[in-house]
């Protein structure tokens, strides 16, 4: 098998599942990756959220009037 088959293979077998970030950079990776952020068991996501949440008073006195923050991943 070509190296990605046996990378996920090798990932997939795994407890937690898994697969090298080196495949999450291409057009398909991207789909893949956000495919699997919107899954139950992907906690990064809705804790990401949850401490912006519970932080974003604190971080918008901070950081002060008339700034932009932009996250781009």
């Amino acid at each position: 098998p070509d190296d990605i088959t046996a990378d996920a293979l090798a990932g997939l077998s795994q407890t937690p599942k898994t697969l090298p970030s080196k495949y999450f950079y291409d057009a398909r990776g991207s789909q893949l990756f956000e495919a699997i952020t919107q899954q139950p068991e992907y906690y990064l996501t809705s804790t990401e959220l949850s401490l912006l949440e519970a932080s974003m008073t604190s971080i918008a006195q901070a950081i002060g009037a008339g700034v932009h923050v932009v996250e781009y991943g």
